[in-house]
């Protein structure tokens, strides 16, 4: 029930922290289904924040409007690797390849909104994701991608148009992929 709590209006996945301690788990949500179903939220299983050092992972949150401009967040849930802050930037802890996903709901016509990389000063723009609707409903948006990023790259969000509607989470997580 907490994605209806947030104000998520879409079925999707997240990592979810249990309230009752410091354990962590993944769930499943389907929005078609009515607040009172026992089935709306499904906990697909525990998540372990024991991996191995050499592991990266995090996840960042907010639960408030994200307008115009560099994108911030209200809580950081997982940060393994220390590379996420809570301005929105993660700095890349060690080199390789990274893969990021971006999960929230749109509620403009055009929202346009940006991965942006900084390796020694230089600011470029990876990728810029569109939306574009013919009206003002609310509408998930999930946005993946990945790259190949050298220690210290900075990775951050940057919305250039639109935003995401204020009542529902926003986030924004990444991992690095093992070596096949």
């Amino acid at each position: 029930m907490i994605y209806r709590t947030l104000g998520v209006d879409y079925p999707g996945y997240q990592i979810l922290k249990n309230s009752s301690s410091d354990s962590y788990f993944l769930a499943m949500c389907d929005m078609k289904l009515e607040i009172d179903d026992p089935n709306l939220e499904t906990v697909i299983g525990p998540v372990s924040t024991k991996l191995p050092e050499e592991r990266i992972f995090f996840q960042a949150t907010r639960t408030n409007q994200v307008g115009t401009g560099d994108v911030t967040f209200t809580s950081i849930v997982i940060n393994k690797g220390s590379g996420m802050k809570a301005n929105g930037v993660f700095t890349v802890p060690k080199s390789g390849k990274y893969f990021f996903w971006i999960d929230g709901t749109v509620q403009s016509y055009r929202t346009y909104l940006t991965i942006r990389k900084s390796r020694h000063g230089n600011n470029v723009d990876l990728i810029t994701f569109y939306d574009y609707s013919t009206n003002s409903y609310k509408r998930g948006f999930f946005r993946s991608y990945s790259t190949s990023l050298l220690e210290g790259d900075q990775i951050w969000l940057y919305v250039s148009n639109g935003y995401f509607y204020s009542d529902s989470l926003f986030s924004f997580s990444g991992t690095l992929l093992p070596d096949l």
